[in-house]
């Protein structure tokens, strides 16, 4: 008899597994019942690749391979996120997404994957520097702004009673972070309840040599810490490895290896050397053809999150 595995805690066990394809995917006619189990909203704004089998022929057959394949821990389950679980767990508290796109793609999934128990979301406007009109537009379940990533600001209403916000921010976020005060977003992120973070992306902008990278994770927990609600949880995000033409690819590389591989030339795969500046110029060292933009820097320096929230009393039992 198969042996039954309990529900990952995660709180790292779900790490240690594998890739495994759990369909065949000419066996796929909607791709997005499949992910989602209905038909997604049409999608206007800039980005419809999000929805990549919308592009062509050719998208929708990557798409519907890259979409068979799932992530399965050796030790433990992971549960799928059904609408009705989900709604009961949250209650009437607030889950704040905080980052750049990859905020924006979990927020908008997790919608899609609620289904029927999203209520109502919102772009809200005038709140982030730079927009002049204070307004909102309301949508219901069949619609959605993923296009264009719904602007700076969203949220969303379940049932019963809890809400979703996202706020996407880019490069601006680093400066944010060191006076939490200023932002305005500080009113969203001292009403939630769980807190989603993420940095990596756009980091490399500000400090490519990520020499002052420990410094902006003390200073930005410090300020977390002062800011949100006294039992709120605070998730950090990593960042994902990318690769040059990974919109290609059909399915996940086997493993870490595989993903730093593609990513250097050098006989040591793990070694990476932050950007220097030197009288030829800065950025003097970047793998132009394998890691243009420093995919490699984020991950590398991460951990310091943890490390750190660790040793902060406000912070260390409340930090994932």
């Amino acid at each position: 008899a198969p042996v039954r595995r309990p529900l990952c805690r995660m709180d790292g066990d779900q790490l240690a597994g594998r890739w495994m394809q759990t369909c065949d995917p000419r066996l796929i006619s909607r791709p997005d019942h499949f992910a989602y189990g209905r038909a997604l909203p049409p999608v206007k704004g800039w980005y419809d690749y999000r929805l990549c089998y919308r592009q062509s022929a050719t998208e929708r057959l990557r798409a519907l391979q890259a979409i068979t394949w799932s992530w399965r821990p050796y030790k433990c389950a992971l549960a799928p996120v059904r609408g009705a679980q989900f709604d009961a767990w949250l209650g009437n508290r607030t889950v704040l997404f905080l980052g750049d796109s990859l905020s924006a793609q979990a927020y908008y999934s997790l919608i899609w994957l609620l289904g029927d128990h999203v209520t109502g979301q919102k772009d809200l406007y005038g709140r982030a520097p730079g927009e002049p009109v204070v307004g909102e537009t309301v949508m219901d379940k069949c619609q959605t702004n993923v296009g264009n990533e719904g602007g700076w600001l969203s949220s969303a209403h379940l049932r019963g009673g809890g809400k979703l916000v996202k706020v996407l921010r880019h490069a601006d976020l680093f400066t944010e972070l060191r006076d939490i005060r200023n932002a305005f977003w500080r009113p969203f992120l001292e009403e939630a309840d769980v807190v989603v973070l993420n940095v990596g992306h756009h980091y490399h902008q500000l400090d490519p040599t990520f020499r002052k990278y420990h410094e902006l994770v003390a200073g930005a927990l410090e300020q977390l810490a002062a800011r949100m609600r006294p039992a709120a949880k605070l998730v950090f995000r990593t960042t994902n490895i990318g690769h040059y033409n990974c919109a290609n690819a059909t399915r996940p590389l086997r493993s870490r290896a595989d993903a730093w591989q593609e990513l250097t030339g050098a006989k040591n795969i793990y070694e990476w050397r932050p950007p220097q500046m030197t009288r030829r110029g800065a950025n003097v060292g970047v793998d132009l053809f394998n890691d243009k933009y420093n995919w490699r820097g984020p991950p590398l320096f991460e951990s310091a999150w943890e490390r750190t929230a660790r040793t902060m009393p406000a912070l260390a039992d409340r930090f994932a």
